[in-house]
């Protein structure tokens, strides 16, 4: 029998995946398991090198939540002393693509992020997206992202009044019931 731990990312997701396991036959052990094309596995590879790069230790952090947005929420993958770090892990190039069209942040991560920036109280953020190769050679694109007031209002405001439209109504009705 082999027994091996599946990381967080794929408790959630039903996609494929490949393993590769290290077994010592002798001692009947699992030396290594190495889960291939998961963000979730990159990603700390991914803030080292970006620690090594900028010479500064990155914070880890879970949720961060505002008293001024309770609906809302932000999670980086990474704080420095004075950015946020973002970090997108795509398996091919199209995926690549998909997140610097053009060389520049796509809006969704440029809300992730702005978002990320007002919670944490920063002006800029580091937005990061390890190449697909990245695991033989540790190349990552990294994109300084500053922080826009108007364009994260905007957003907020947005979001609320979809949130305001078609959730809070749905959550009034549940607990009226």
């Amino acid at each position: 029998m082999v027994k091996g731990q599946v990381c967080p990312e794929h408790r959630v997701r039903s996609s494929p995946y490949d393993v590769t396991a290290t077994i010592n036959e002798k001692e009947e052990k699992v030396e290594n398991v190495q889960c291939h094309d998961c963000p979730a596995s990159t990603e700390e590879q991914v803030l080292k090198v970006l620690e090594r790069n900028l010479g500064q230790k990155l914070e880890r952090c879970g949720l961060k939540l505002s008293a001024n947005f309770p609906i809302f929420g932000a999670s980086p993958d990474g704080i420095g002393y004075d950015f946020v770090v973002e970090i997108k892990c795509p398996s091919t190039d199209k995926g690549f693509k998909t997140f610097l069209p053009n060389g520049q942040i796509n809006l969704k991560c440029k809300a992730q992020i702005c978002l990320q920036m007002l919670f944490c109280n920063f002006k800029k953020g580091l937005f990061c997206v390890a190449k697909p190769t990245f695991e033989k050679d540790e190349a990552v694109e990294t994109l300084w992202v500053s922080y826009d007031e108007e364009f994260t209002i905007h957003l907020i405001n947005e979001s609320l009044h979809f949130w305001k439209k078609n959730i809070f109504n749905k959550l009034l009705d549940s607990v009226m019931k």
